[in-house]
């Protein structure tokens, strides 16, 4: 199983990550808006994607962060594309959801609460490409202005 942007290694990979149907569907999408986002940054597009994901609690919207994770990852290495850690940054706004997550807090993340960013903090998100929030229902509203 070779991560390539194909569509049946997107679903193999699905498979793999033991995702149900619906899930399965969730993770197709999150990758196929990402690879023509990326087509349309090569045209001189805007480089900027907004999703939403939705479903209730114990829907497996964490696997589906999870499984799009270790795809992109997976993907970027078989390209020759650079991937680390500050690639694809998943965060969620509170703590309790980041322990499911495997990330940090947005506010942390992000640098929410700083008043000010030095070089150095500019400068290791050189090579972000995506930000994941997770349970961004609970968003303040001054939070999701600090974002845009």
């Amino acid at each position: 199983m070779l991560p390539n942007g194909a569509k049946q290694s997107i679903i193999e990979w699905g498979h793999f990550y033991r995702l149900d149907n619906k899930q399965q569907e969730g993770n197709r999408e999150t990758i196929r808006c990402n690879i023509i986002r990326e087509h349309l940054e090569a045209l001189g597009a805007k480089t900027q994607l907004i999703m939403f994901m939705t479903g209730v609690g114990g829907s497996g919207k964490s696997n589906v962060i999870s499984a799009f994770y270790a795809y992109c990852k997976e993907f970027s290495q078989n390209l020759g594309a650079h991937f680390d850690l500050r690639t694809i940054i998943i965060t969620a706004i509170t703590g309790v959801a980041v322990t499911s997550i495997m990330g940090e807090t947005t506010s942390t993340a992000l640098g929410l609460t700083k008043t000010s960013f030095d070089y150095d903090f500019i400068k290791k998100y050189a090579n972000t490409r995506m930000v994941l929030i997770d349970e961004i229902s609970f968003c303040k509203g001054k939070e999701l202005e600090q974002l845009d």
